[in-house]
Protein backbone atom coordinates (compact mmCIF):
# COMPACT_ATOMS: atom_id res chain seq x y z
CA UNK A 1 0.00 0.00 0.00
CA UNK A 2 2.64 2.42 0.74
CA UNK A 3 4.94 1.35 -2.06
CA UNK A 4 1.97 2.14 -4.03
CA UNK A 5 1.07 5.68 -3.36
CA UNK A 6 4.30 6.26 -3.74
CA UNK A 7 4.63 5.60 -7.48
CA UNK A 8 0.99 6.97 -8.19
CA UNK A 9 2.11 10.02 -6.57
CA UNK A 10 5.44 10.65 -8.97
CA UNK A 11 3.15 9.29 -11.62
CA UNK A 12 0.19 12.10 -11.15
CA UNK A 13 2.49 14.76 -10.31
CA UNK A 14 5.46 15.86 -12.36
CA UNK A 15 6.03 18.68 -9.94
CA UNK A 16 5.67 22.11 -12.92
CA UNK A 17 7.51 25.34 -12.07
CA UNK A 18 3.64 26.57 -11.26
CA UNK A 19 3.19 23.47 -8.80
CA UNK A 20 -1.15 23.93 -9.01
CA UNK A 21 -2.30 21.41 -6.95
CA UNK A 22 -5.91 23.42 -7.88
CA UNK A 23 -6.98 19.79 -9.33
CA UNK A 24 -6.77 17.51 -6.22
CA UNK A 25 -10.08 16.21 -4.97
CA UNK A 26 -11.56 17.56 -1.68
CA UNK A 27 -8.94 19.81 -0.95
CA UNK A 28 -11.02 22.89 1.13
CA UNK A 29 -9.75 26.63 0.44
CA UNK A 30 -9.15 28.32 3.81
CA UNK A 31 -11.02 31.50 4.40
CA UNK A 32 -8.68 34.03 5.43
CA UNK A 33 -11.29 35.82 7.83
CA UNK A 34 -11.12 32.30 9.86
CA UNK A 35 -9.23 31.89 12.68
CA UNK A 36 -10.18 28.79 15.23
CA UNK A 37 -7.82 25.24 14.41
CA UNK A 38 -9.69 22.14 15.37
CA UNK A 39 -8.56 20.95 18.43
CA UNK A 40 -7.49 17.18 17.36
CA UNK A 41 -5.17 18.71 14.52
CA UNK A 42 -4.13 21.59 16.40
CA UNK A 43 -2.63 18.41 18.86
CA UNK A 44 -0.64 17.26 15.72
CA UNK A 45 0.78 20.65 14.41
CA UNK A 46 1.48 21.88 18.08
CA UNK A 47 3.12 18.16 19.48
CA UNK A 48 5.24 18.26 15.93
CA UNK A 49 8.08 20.47 15.49
CA UNK A 50 9.40 19.57 12.64
CA UNK A 51 7.35 19.84 9.20
CA UNK A 52 8.93 18.09 5.78
CA UNK A 53 8.55 20.90 2.87
CA UNK A 54 8.20 20.03 -0.85
CA UNK A 55 9.36 22.31 -3.63
CA UNK A 56 10.46 22.62 -6.82
CA UNK A 57 13.26 23.58 -9.20
CA UNK A 58 12.88 25.51 -12.12
CA UNK A 59 13.07 22.18 -13.94
CA UNK A 60 9.98 20.88 -11.65
CA UNK A 61 12.64 18.53 -9.90
CA UNK A 62 11.09 17.93 -6.62
CA UNK A 63 13.12 18.37 -3.42
CA UNK A 64 11.88 17.81 0.33
CA UNK A 65 13.35 19.34 3.01
CA UNK A 66 12.94 19.28 6.86
CA UNK A 67 12.90 22.45 9.08
CA UNK A 68 11.81 23.12 12.52
CA UNK A 69 9.18 24.97 12.53
CA UNK A 70 6.90 27.64 14.45
CA UNK A 71 3.50 29.01 14.17
CA UNK A 72 1.50 31.82 15.35
CA UNK A 73 -2.44 32.44 15.96
CA UNK A 74 -3.08 32.96 12.00
CA UNK A 75 -1.51 29.55 11.38
CA UNK A 76 1.11 30.88 9.52
CA UNK A 77 4.43 28.58 9.69
CA UNK A 78 7.67 30.37 10.29
CA UNK A 79 11.56 28.76 9.69
CA UNK A 80 15.52 29.87 9.84
CA UNK A 81 16.98 28.35 6.49
CA UNK A 82 20.46 29.03 4.87
CA UNK A 83 19.28 30.96 1.86
CA UNK A 84 21.80 28.79 -0.19
CA UNK A 85 20.10 25.65 0.41
CA UNK A 86 18.17 23.94 -2.01
CA UNK A 87 14.74 24.31 -0.55
CA UNK A 88 15.32 28.06 -0.37
CA UNK A 89 16.90 28.88 -3.42
CA UNK A 90 13.36 27.03 -4.69
CA UNK A 91 11.24 28.67 -2.84
CA UNK A 92 13.23 31.92 -4.59
CA UNK A 93 12.13 31.00 -7.87
CA UNK A 94 8.73 29.55 -6.81
CA UNK A 95 6.79 30.49 -3.97
CA UNK A 96 4.67 27.58 -4.14
CA UNK A 97 5.20 24.40 -1.56
CA UNK A 98 3.59 21.89 -0.40
CA UNK A 99 4.07 21.19 3.68
CA UNK A 100 3.34 17.54 5.58
CA UNK A 101 3.15 17.67 9.35
CA UNK A 102 3.25 13.89 10.39
CA UNK A 103 2.74 12.33 13.87
CA UNK A 104 4.67 9.03 14.32
CA UNK A 105 3.30 8.73 17.77
CA UNK A 106 -0.53 8.31 16.66
CA UNK A 107 -1.68 4.96 17.35
CA UNK A 108 -2.25 2.81 14.00
CA UNK A 109 -6.30 2.78 14.67
CA UNK A 110 -5.81 6.85 13.92
CA UNK A 111 -3.01 6.60 11.29
CA UNK A 112 -4.60 8.09 8.66
CA UNK A 113 -5.59 10.94 10.35
CA UNK A 114 -1.74 11.40 11.84
CA UNK A 115 -0.76 13.46 9.33
CA UNK A 116 -1.71 17.24 7.64
CA UNK A 117 -1.03 17.87 3.95
CA UNK A 118 -0.72 21.54 3.44
CA UNK A 119 -0.26 23.49 0.15
CA UNK A 120 0.88 26.94 0.99
CA UNK A 121 2.63 30.48 -0.41
CA UNK A 122 6.14 30.59 0.85
CA UNK A 123 8.41 33.74 1.33
CA UNK A 124 11.68 35.38 2.40
CA UNK A 125 10.77 38.11 5.47
CA UNK A 126 12.90 41.08 3.81
CA UNK A 127 11.31 43.26 6.81
CA UNK A 128 13.07 43.80 10.02
CA UNK A 129 9.49 43.54 12.02
CA UNK A 130 8.56 40.31 10.51
CA UNK A 131 11.78 38.74 10.63
CA UNK A 132 11.46 39.88 14.69
CA UNK A 133 7.65 37.74 15.13
CA UNK A 134 9.34 34.40 13.28
CA UNK A 135 12.26 34.74 15.94
CA UNK A 136 10.78 35.51 19.21
CA UNK A 137 7.92 32.57 17.57
CA UNK A 138 10.71 30.37 17.10
CA UNK A 139 12.75 31.08 20.54
CA UNK A 140 9.63 30.27 22.37
CA UNK A 141 9.28 26.76 20.70
CA UNK A 142 13.23 25.88 20.97
CA UNK A 143 12.78 27.04 24.64
CA UNK A 144 16.22 28.91 24.03
CA UNK A 145 17.59 32.46 22.19
CA UNK A 146 18.37 32.02 18.53
CA UNK A 147 22.00 33.47 19.22
CA UNK A 148 22.61 29.67 20.29
CA UNK A 149 21.47 28.11 17.51
CA UNK A 150 23.36 30.53 14.84
CA UNK A 151 26.53 29.92 16.65
CA UNK A 152 27.02 26.43 14.87
CA UNK A 153 26.68 27.94 11.96
CA UNK A 154 29.46 28.33 9.44
CA UNK A 155 30.11 32.63 9.54
CA UNK A 156 30.09 32.84 5.21
CA UNK A 157 26.67 31.32 5.87
CA UNK A 158 23.95 33.38 4.61
CA UNK A 159 20.75 32.76 7.21
CA UNK A 160 17.05 33.61 6.36
CA UNK A 161 13.35 33.56 8.24
CA UNK A 162 10.65 32.29 5.83
CA UNK A 163 7.16 32.11 6.38
CA UNK A 164 4.40 29.52 4.95
CA UNK A 165 0.54 30.81 4.48
CA UNK A 166 -1.47 27.70 4.14
CA UNK A 167 -4.21 27.94 1.27
CA UNK A 168 -5.30 24.07 0.90
CA UNK A 169 -5.15 21.58 3.96
CA UNK A 170 -6.60 18.22 4.14
CA UNK A 171 -6.10 14.72 5.69
CA UNK A 172 -6.67 10.84 4.22
CA UNK A 173 -9.24 8.69 5.81
CA UNK A 174 -10.35 5.46 5.89
CA UNK A 175 -13.69 4.04 3.68
CA UNK A 176 -15.05 1.17 5.48
CA UNK A 177 -18.23 -1.21 4.41
CA UNK A 178 -21.03 -1.64 7.14
CA UNK A 179 -19.07 -4.52 8.64
CA UNK A 180 -16.19 -2.39 8.95
CA UNK A 181 -14.04 -3.67 6.54
CA UNK A 182 -11.34 -1.40 4.62
CA UNK A 183 -12.29 -0.46 1.32
CA UNK A 184 -9.95 2.06 -0.11
CA UNK A 185 -7.83 5.09 1.53
CA UNK A 186 -9.96 8.58 0.81
CA UNK A 187 -9.01 12.02 0.69
CA UNK A 188 -10.47 13.83 3.36
CA UNK A 189 -10.87 17.52 4.39
CA UNK A 190 -10.07 19.17 7.03
CA UNK A 191 -12.01 21.46 8.88
CA UNK A 192 -9.26 23.48 10.23
CA UNK A 193 -11.66 26.67 10.71
CA UNK A 194 -14.56 28.16 12.33
CA UNK A 195 -15.62 31.80 11.93
CA UNK A 196 -15.72 32.73 15.44
CA UNK A 197 -15.67 36.62 15.26
CA UNK A 198 -13.75 38.34 17.98
CA UNK A 199 -13.48 35.61 20.39
CA UNK A 200 -10.58 33.22 21.49
CA UNK A 201 -9.12 30.87 19.22
CA UNK A 202 -8.06 27.08 20.12
CA UNK A 203 -5.02 27.11 18.67
CA UNK A 204 -4.47 30.78 20.83
CA UNK A 205 -5.88 28.20 24.02
CA UNK A 206 -2.85 26.08 23.21
CA UNK A 207 -0.05 28.57 22.66
CA UNK A 208 -1.15 30.87 25.28
CA UNK A 209 -0.71 34.36 23.86
CA UNK A 210 -3.26 36.24 26.25
CA UNK A 211 -2.97 34.69 29.94
CA UNK A 212 -0.21 37.44 32.36
CA UNK A 213 0.61 34.44 34.01
CA UNK A 214 -1.58 35.91 37.33
CA UNK A 215 -2.47 32.00 37.25
CA UNK A 216 -1.06 28.53 36.32
CA UNK A 217 -3.33 25.48 35.89
CA UNK A 218 -3.18 22.58 38.23
CA UNK A 219 -3.38 19.30 37.19
CA UNK A 220 -3.78 16.96 40.26
CA UNK A 221 -4.41 13.27 39.60
CA UNK A 222 -5.56 10.47 42.58
CA UNK A 223 -4.72 7.25 42.22
CA UNK A 224 -5.71 4.21 44.04
CA UNK A 225 -3.29 1.15 43.41
CA UNK A 226 -4.00 -2.36 43.46
CA UNK A 227 -0.88 -2.56 45.80
CA UNK A 228 1.76 -1.22 47.62
CA UNK A 229 4.35 0.33 45.05
CA UNK A 230 7.09 -2.41 46.11
CA UNK A 231 4.24 -5.17 45.29
CA UNK A 232 5.51 -6.94 41.71
CA UNK A 233 1.79 -5.85 40.62
CA UNK A 234 2.94 -2.07 40.77
CA UNK A 235 6.54 -3.01 38.88
CA UNK A 236 5.38 -1.81 35.14
CA UNK A 237 4.10 1.49 36.32
CA UNK A 238 7.39 2.65 38.10
CA UNK A 239 9.65 1.61 36.01
CA UNK A 240 8.22 4.00 33.19
CA UNK A 241 7.73 7.38 35.81
CA UNK A 242 10.74 8.78 35.28
CA UNK A 243 10.79 8.59 31.87
CA UNK A 244 7.47 10.18 31.85
CA UNK A 245 7.77 12.48 34.39
CA UNK A 246 11.35 13.57 32.08
CA UNK A 247 9.02 14.21 28.63
CA UNK A 248 6.36 15.95 30.56
CA UNK A 249 9.40 18.56 31.81
CA UNK A 250 10.50 19.34 28.23
CA UNK A 251 6.85 19.73 26.80
CA UNK A 252 5.70 22.78 25.81
CA UNK A 253 3.52 25.00 28.84
CA UNK A 254 5.05 22.42 31.47
CA UNK A 255 5.86 24.83 34.64
CA UNK A 256 6.47 22.18 37.44
CA UNK A 257 5.73 19.28 39.43
CA UNK A 258 5.68 20.66 42.85
CA UNK A 259 5.01 18.63 46.14
CA UNK A 260 2.44 20.25 48.51
CA UNK A 261 3.68 21.47 52.20
CA UNK A 262 1.28 18.85 53.65
CA UNK A 263 2.49 15.85 51.58
CA UNK A 264 0.58 12.58 52.60
CA UNK A 265 -1.97 14.44 55.66
CA UNK A 266 -4.69 13.43 53.20
CA UNK A 267 -3.41 11.11 50.38
CA UNK A 268 -1.53 8.52 51.91
CA UNK A 269 -1.52 4.84 52.11
CA UNK A 270 -2.88 3.42 48.25
CA UNK A 271 -3.82 6.53 46.91
CA UNK A 272 -1.16 8.14 45.23
CA UNK A 273 -1.41 12.28 44.52
CA UNK A 274 -0.01 13.17 41.69
CA UNK A 275 0.35 17.02 40.90
CA UNK A 276 1.50 19.42 37.93
CA UNK A 277 1.50 23.03 37.41
CA UNK A 278 0.95 24.17 33.40
CA UNK A 279 0.53 27.31 31.44
CA UNK A 280 -2.77 26.35 29.42
CA UNK A 281 -5.12 23.24 29.20
CA UNK A 282 -4.34 22.71 25.84
CA UNK A 283 -0.68 22.35 26.59
CA UNK A 284 -1.55 19.68 29.29
CA UNK A 285 -4.15 17.92 27.04
CA UNK A 286 -1.36 17.24 24.28
CA UNK A 287 0.97 16.06 26.92
CA UNK A 288 -1.66 14.23 28.55
CA UNK A 289 -3.67 12.27 25.80
CA UNK A 290 -0.03 11.82 23.62
CA UNK A 291 2.93 9.75 23.49
CA UNK A 292 3.90 7.68 26.18
CA UNK A 293 1.82 9.08 28.56
CA UNK A 294 -1.93 8.26 26.60
CA UNK A 295 -0.23 4.60 26.49
CA UNK A 296 0.09 4.69 30.16
CA UNK A 297 -3.05 5.83 30.69
CA UNK A 298 -4.58 3.18 28.78
CA UNK A 299 -3.01 0.83 30.69
CA UNK A 300 -3.67 2.37 34.03
CA UNK A 301 -6.59 0.23 34.97
CA UNK A 302 -3.58 -2.91 35.56
CA UNK A 303 -2.57 -0.86 38.32
CA UNK A 304 -5.02 1.24 40.05
CA UNK A 305 -8.18 0.69 41.00
CA UNK A 306 -11.84 2.42 39.44
CA UNK A 307 -13.25 4.67 41.42
CA UNK A 308 -16.94 6.43 41.88
CA UNK A 309 -15.68 9.81 41.90
CA UNK A 310 -13.69 11.61 39.95
CA UNK A 311 -9.83 10.90 40.10
CA UNK A 312 -8.85 14.04 39.16
CA UNK A 313 -9.37 17.56 38.99
CA UNK A 314 -8.18 20.62 36.65
CA UNK A 315 -8.21 24.37 38.57
CA UNK A 316 -6.43 27.70 38.18
CA UNK A 317 -4.44 28.62 40.79
CA UNK A 318 -1.96 31.45 41.62
CA UNK A 319 1.05 31.06 39.79
CA UNK A 320 3.18 32.42 42.91
CA UNK A 321 1.69 29.84 45.24
CA UNK A 322 1.74 26.08 45.39
CA UNK A 323 -1.31 23.91 46.22
CA UNK A 324 -2.06 21.63 49.45
CA UNK A 325 -3.54 18.24 49.68
CA UNK A 326 -6.36 20.38 51.20
CA UNK A 327 -6.99 22.55 48.60
CA UNK A 328 -6.84 19.41 46.05
CA UNK A 329 -8.98 17.52 48.23
CA UNK A 330 -11.63 20.47 48.02
CA UNK A 331 -11.43 20.82 44.04
CA UNK A 332 -12.04 17.31 44.19
CA UNK A 333 -15.22 17.21 46.46
CA UNK A 334 -16.67 20.31 44.97
CA UNK A 335 -15.85 18.46 41.39
CA UNK A 336 -18.01 15.20 42.62
CA UNK A 337 -20.72 17.34 44.29
CA UNK A 338 -21.16 20.30 41.48
CA UNK A 339 -19.82 19.02 38.42
CA UNK A 340 -17.38 20.96 36.28
CA UNK A 341 -17.55 24.94 37.41
CA UNK A 342 -14.59 27.28 36.95
CA UNK A 343 -13.55 26.42 40.48
CA UNK A 344 -13.28 22.76 39.82
CA UNK A 345 -13.33 21.23 36.17
CA UNK A 346 -12.12 18.74 33.73
CA UNK A 347 -11.05 18.27 30.55
CA UNK A 348 -14.11 17.78 28.69
CA UNK A 349 -15.67 20.98 30.44
CA UNK A 350 -12.89 23.43 30.76
CA UNK A 351 -12.71 27.03 32.37
CA UNK A 352 -10.31 30.23 31.35
CA UNK A 353 -8.23 31.47 33.86
CA UNK A 354 -11.09 34.95 33.94
CA UNK A 355 -13.95 32.56 34.39
CA UNK A 356 -11.74 31.46 37.51
CA UNK A 357 -11.27 34.81 38.58
CA UNK A 358 -14.87 35.71 38.87
CA UNK A 359 -16.34 32.41 39.83
CA UNK A 360 -17.62 32.35 43.54
CA UNK A 361 -17.57 28.42 44.68
CA UNK A 362 -21.64 27.71 45.66
CA UNK A 363 -21.91 28.07 49.19
CA UNK A 364 -18.44 29.06 49.82
CA UNK A 365 -18.00 29.59 53.42
CA UNK A 366 -20.05 26.44 53.88
CA UNK A 367 -17.92 24.30 51.56
CA UNK A 368 -14.71 24.86 53.07
CA UNK A 369 -15.83 24.36 56.56
CA UNK A 370 -17.14 21.23 55.44
CA UNK A 371 -14.79 19.69 53.48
Amino acid sequence: MYLYKIISTQNRFKFPVSMDFSGLPHIVRVPKVMKIIEIKYAKIINNVVYMTIASATKEGKPWNSPVFTAFDEELSFFWLSNKNSQHSKNIQENSSIFITIYDSNTPDDDANESCIYIEATAELLELSSEAMHARKLIEKRMGAKMEDRESGHPKNMEMGFYKATPQNIWTNDTLKNEQGKYIKDIRKEVKLFQDVGTGPSELLKLIDTTNKRRYHLVHANIALARAPLDNKIMRDFLAQVEEIDFKASLSPGFVSQPTPSDIGKIYNGDFLLNMSIWKTVGSLDVFTHSGHHAKALKNRFKWFKKQNKPNYVLFWFPENETPTELEVSRRIKYLATYGPKAYAFNFQNHFTYDEAEEFRPISSQYERSRL
